[in-house]
């Protein structure tokens, strides 16, 4: 691969990136208001509800908006989406790479909380190991058998700590909308034990 291929392709890859940059950021704006459609975005993974959070949800009558955060009820259908861009994981402040939302259909017979994130997100997954796969095969021909051997070690490694890394952020975000819901069946259950002492 020469270096005039190499520039080319990754000028390619630097527009891309910008695109698909500047499509990540409206889209997450769209995908965190709340207007727009219940069942927005990419499923990622989904859990079973427990009776106590399927109880909740049905018995909603109107949709939760907080700080940050809302609960949208519509017929029988509900939006748990975090709108902070900054989350905080053992004491340290961050920003958040995507945005998920989890949605439920109440119509089904075991209703599940489906994770949902924004398709822009996808993207961006395919265009980081692209490059991976680009900047390696880049390292690979430009270098002698020995160095190469050396780089298809090292390859395997890089990859190995990004999906690790992909999949640790997976699980913390996911665990903002599960407390999202958990906190807003903790603020009912608090509201019914005050009406109760009274």
């Amino acid at each position: 691969m020469t270096i005039d291929t190499i520039m080319n392709v990754s000028l390619v890859f630097l527009v891309a990136a910008l695109g698909v940059g500047l499509w990540g950021m409206v889209e997450r704006n769209k995908f965190i208001r709340f207007e727009g459609p219940m069942a927005r975005g990419m499923k990622i993974g989904k859990r079973a509800l427990s009776a106590e959070e399927t109880r909740y949800l049905n018995e909603m009558r109107k949709s939760l908006r907080q700080p940050g955060w809302f609960i949208r009820k519509l017929g029988r259908e509900a939006l748990i989406v975090d709108q902070r861009a900054w989350a905080h994981f053992g004491g340290r402040r961050r920003r958040e790479p995507w945005a998920y939302a989890g949605y439920v259909d109440l119509r089904q017979p075991q209703p599940r909380l489906e994770f949902r994130m924004q398709w822009s997100s996808l993207a961006m997954f395919v265009m980081l190991f692209a490059i991976y796969g680009l900047a390696f095969w880049g390292f690979y021909t430009s270098v002698d058998a020995e160095t190469a051997k050396g780089i298809w070690l090292f390859a395997p490694l890089v990859v190995g700590v990004s999906l690790v890394a992909l999949v640790f952020t997976h699980f913390q975000t996911r665990a903002r909308v599960e407390n999202i819901l958990k906190e807003a069946i903790e603020r009912k259950n608090s509201k019914l034990k005050v009406q109760n002492v009274k």
